[in-house]
């Protein structure tokens, strides 16, 4: 586990498995992770990605891993030429940050699923703008944000679905 003050930081492939066996890896501790390599499924199996750190997750390499990137606490971030191409899964007291703010780069896979547990998802706009489109949200939970700053920010979602009748956006 990471103690504060301290930076993990993975520059290789970071291959999530070698078989047909789909697995997740999960970081946590106090401080900061950055992978700056590919997060890649590795075998046929599709690999997911959970953080449950204190700090900041930062993802800035292209990455093809096509399993779940879930959001469990704190933020994962997705920046530079930062990506993912599965599902994302926001849980409460989770952030996901896309930041556009050096460029536009489509953060997420336009037919992967987004589900909203709670949580928020941060989009920091290009200055000429950033457009954002993924699959199917589905909002799990009332407590589920979604935040813009920077330059405009078009975010489109293939459908939306309401768990529960309290839900809005």
């Amino acid at each position: 586990e990471l103690t504060g003050g301290a930076t993990l930081t993975l520059s290789g492939t970071v291959n999530l498995s070698n078989d047909a066996t789909g697995r997740t890896l999960t970081i946590r501790g106090a401080s900061d992770t950055l992978i700056s390599g590919t997060v890649a499924n590795g075998g046929a199996g599709a690999g997911g990605l959970a953080y449950s750190g204190l700090g900041t997750l930062t993802l800035t390499g292209t990455n093809t891993a096509t399993g779940a990137l879930t959001v469990n606490r704190n933020d994962i971030k997705l920046s530079s030429s930062g990506n993912w191409a599965g599902s994302v899964v926001l849980n409460p007291i989770g952030t996901l940050t896309l930041d556009n703010s050096g460029g536009s780069v489509n953060r997420l896979a336009d037919a992967g699923a987004f589900t909203g547990q709670g949580g928020t998802l941060s989009i920091i706009g290009a200055a000429g703008g950033t457009a954002e489109a993924t699959g199917a949200l589905t909002l799990n939970s009332v407590q589920t944000y979604i935040n813009t700053s920077g330059g405009n920010v078009d975010l489109t979602f293939a459908s939306v679905a309401f768990a529960n009748s309290g839900s809005s956006l």
